[in-house]
């Protein structure tokens, strides 16, 4: 019953959520409120057997028959998961005919193996008309200058329509020829993101046209801390500077995060959990390698690239759709301020507030149940901790609020007023039946449109 009651309790931010997502053309200073779906395109779904060139599913180096058709048939399936933005690995023609397609031939064509110009047009538009956004990671080939680079881009943005870029930085190319580039493409459409991997030094985003950066040390300290319990979480939240950042557990470029977590023998189903909500609630924008929510697994090179099976167990998914949506929701977790309340021995308390909302994150990363007592001094008086998994409702006593959380486990609170019976929230659940089926049923019917 108390299962149900948090589902039911739940429906209403999901639904919220759906509304807030769809909001104006965003600058550099908000993008704190997005989250990433990675892709990479021949690894996620097949969805036009004709340009199926040289398939075998059966060889980690060849195509597996993923395509720009595919991600539009099942992008309700990236949607329900609250995401606002999809990043795909490069689609342009590439020399070797690889399918990470990364040393491009020419920026003005897509590799056949993945569609046409006018898949990826009705992809852009699939995606907008549900108020998701397209990036494109841009490989810079050798013999190409960033001035190419860039009318290549701006090409892609009016031709196309996509809303940013990503990049990775190259050694011998310095910060100011990336910085110029951003400047160039922002004279097309200011709104456009452009996002830069740098490993060899910082940039000055303020005095910057480039909008923000991926920080690689920090998915480091985090597979280190995050692969197994007992373990603090405070070195990791030391480590984050201001919000500007992408960060990630997982990328093509490194084993599988489950891979970690199989080799600490721990179970993958229960750390992965905990290990999202870290990334959700903490400062930067997560940016989410396909294939986390079904707990994809995979070594090093193509081991990591293996194809997103649809028919894998659904536990994660709901999880991450109850997740992600929560994170739409409140403003706490996305643009507030983080104050860790309490941290021992791997179990960690913080709040994030953002105007008159506070939101608290009880994150155990322990082999043992956690009892936790915090100071209304802490929070505030007169209050109570709802919470947004559960149901579960924790109220002040004698100046605290205790916290009982289990094993690897996690639970985000929003403090609330003291409330009795609330007849707009009985008649809110009422209403959600209706409410729900016609959501759904929207999602089933803009999927339906697509794949024809």
């Amino acid at each position: 019953m108390k299962h149900v009651l948090a589902v039911l309790l739940f429906i209403p931010i999901f639904l919220f959520s759906f509304q807030l997502v769809s909001k104006a053309d965003d600058t550099k200073q908000v993008m704190t409120d997005k989250s990433v779906y990675y892709i990479i395109v021949d690894r996620f779904y097949n969805g036009d057997r004709s340009n199926d060139i040289q398939v075998n599913t059966q060889d980690p180096l060849a195509y597996h028959g993923g395509d720009i058709k595919g991600i539009i048939k099942r992008i309700n399936h990236i949607k329900k998961m609250g995401f606002t933005t999809i990043l795909l690995s490069s689609i342009f023609e590439s020399g070797d005919d690889d399918y990470l397609s990364e040393d491009v031939k020419d920026y003005y064509k897509i590799n056949p193996h993945f569609g046409n110009i006018d898949d990826i047009k009705e992809l852009v538009r699939v995606a907008h008309d549900i108020h998701i956004q397209i990036i494109l990671d841009l490989p810079i080939s050798q013999d190409v200058s960033m001035d190419e680079i860039a009318k290549a881009a701006n090409w892609w943005i009016e031709e196309v329509g996509v809303d940013g870029f990503f990049l990775k930085k190259h050694l011998e190319i310095p910060i100011a020829e990336y910085d110029k580039f951003a400047h160039e493409v922002k004279a097309v459409n200011e709104h456009v993101y452009i996002i830069l991997q740098i490993d060899d030094g910082t940039i000055d985003l303020e005095n910057s046209s480039i909008d923000r950066v991926v920080n690689g040390d920090l998915t480091v300290h985090m597979r280190a801390v995050l692969n197994k319990p007992d373990q603090s979480i405070k070195p990791l939240l030391n480590a984050m500077e201001g919000k500007a950042f992408w960060k990630y557990i997982d990328d093509p470029n490194i084993r599988r995060f489950t891979y970690e977590i199989v080799q600490q023998n721990q179970f993958p189903g229960e750390r992965w959990p905990l290990i999202l909500t870290f990334l959700y609630t903490t400062p930067g924008v997560p940016a989410i390698f396909y294939g986390t929510e079904i707990a994809l697994n995979g070594g090093e090179g193509a081991e990591n690239h293996r194809l997103m099976d649809f028919r894998a167990d659904d536990e994660l998914i709901e999880f991450m759709e109850k997740l992600g949506n929560i994170r739409n929701h409140y403003p706490s977790l996305t643009d507030g301020d983080l104050n860790l309340l309490y941290e021992e021995g791997g179990m960690a308390v913080y709040a994030n507030t953002y105007k008159d909302e506070t939101t608290i994150v009880a994150l155990n990363n322990s082999s043992q149940n956690q009892t936790v007592e915090i100071s209304s001094d802490l929070i505030a008086p007169n209050k109570q901790l709802f919470g947004l998994f559960e149901g579960e409702l924790i109220k002040e006593k004698n100046g605290t609020y205790v916290i009982q959380i289990n094993q690897e486990q996690a639970e985000i609170f929003v403090v609330q007023n003291h409330t009795g019976i609330n007849m707009m929230n009985v008649t809110v659940m009422t209403m959600i039946p209706i409410v729900f089926m016609f959501f759904y049923y929207f999602l089933w019917k803009r999927g339906k449109k697509s794949s024809y």
